[in-house]
């Protein structure tokens, strides 16, 4: 019974950036779609965008990066949100 999943590394060495990393593969923090290949406009500002989006995901993931798994799970069962597992 249980189900779920079981991490294969100490959760104290798993930060949420290295989560958010294996989720968003993309790497792309506010979904940029491309803009049509005529419109020099559209092109201009993907390539703002796209500087902006990198800033962003750095930014995300920096501050992710200071909290890992353990830490995640000891602050929820310390809010009672989560029952401690063994």
């Amino acid at each position: 019974m249980g189900g779920g999943s079981h991490l294969v590394k100490d959760p104290a060495t798993i930060t949420l950036a290295d989560v958010w990393r294996i989720l968003h593969a993309d790497g792309h923090v506010i979904g940029l779609h491309g803009a049509h290949p005529d419109c020099p406009v559209g092109q201009s500002i993907q390539a703002l965008l796209g500087e902006i989006d990198r800033g962003a995901q750095r930014a995300l993931e920096d501050e992710l990066a200071t909290t890992t798994i353990a830490q995640l799970a000891d602050r929820a069962v310390a809010h009672g949100d989560l029952r401690a597992v063994a």
